[in-house]
């Protein structure tokens, strides 16, 4: 089972600290705790700036792995997702 600690005005999961947390309308919720690699990247149609993270993500299921800001880009202009302002990093997310 995940764990979610707040400690002072941060945010840690399974003793990681979070850097970085967007949440959708649909529900989802990825929380960014390393930061990969920054760059432009290739979605096809266009090149996006974006940058590559690891970190939580609860979709349907919940799981670790990698996730790119620039396919965030068409969402984000669409108003179908979001940064969360870092004061609420504590309370974001799902916990079981």
């Amino acid at each position: 089972m995940t764990q979610f600690q707040a400690k002072e005005d941060e945010l840690y999961i399974d003793g990681q600290k979070v850097i970085g947390v967007w949440e959708s309308f649909s529900g989802c919720y990825w929380f960014a705790t390393k930061e990969i690699e920054r760059g432009v990247f290739d979605l096809g149609n266009e090149e996006v700036e974006g940058i590559t993270y690891h970190g939580l993500v609860q979709g349907l299921e919940e799981e670790w792995g990698d996730f790119c800001t620039a396919e965030f880009k068409e969402m984000i202009h669409k108003h179908q997702m979001w940064e969360v302002p870092r004061e609420n990093w504590t309370i974001s997310g799902r916990r079981n």
